[in-house]
């Protein structure tokens, strides 16, 4: 065997594990990503009720907002507006059986400091 054809061969065995490591990298990073977006998502619907607007406008808003994640399907758990404390509760599950819940409260009358997240 010449060296062009053993340096295919070792090519050809090589290319599915580094496409798989590249496709894995790309999986975590969409999970990443999507996790943080769930979470400022709520994050801002707790906000939108603890403002005082209506529970099923905020909801509507935090639907449209997590309807924008593919492969992504989630459950309100909770999603309270009452005297003295607002919050939102969220379980969202990929299609690859990857699951992360999502709980924000907020205090109510607002503060300054509740608008500030990091």
């Amino acid at each position: 065997m010449n060296q062009k054809g053993q340096a295919l061969v070792e090519s050809l065995m090589i290319s599915p594990v580094v496409t798989s490591l590249f496709m894995g990298i790309i999986y975590l990073f969409f999970w990443v990503i999507s996790y943080f977006l769930v979470d400022h998502w709520a994050y801002q619907s707790t906000l939108c009720l603890a403002s005082g607007k209506n529970r099923y406008q905020c909801q509507k808003a935090l639907q449209k907002n997590l309807n924008k994640l593919p492969f992504v399907s989630f459950r309100f758990r909770h999603f309270h507006q009452g005297y003295g404390r607002s919050s939102v509760a969220l379980q969202t599950t990929s299609d690859s059986f990857i699951k992360f819940k999502n709980e924000q409260s907020i205090r109510t009358p607002l503060k300054s400091e509740d608008f500030k997240r990091w």
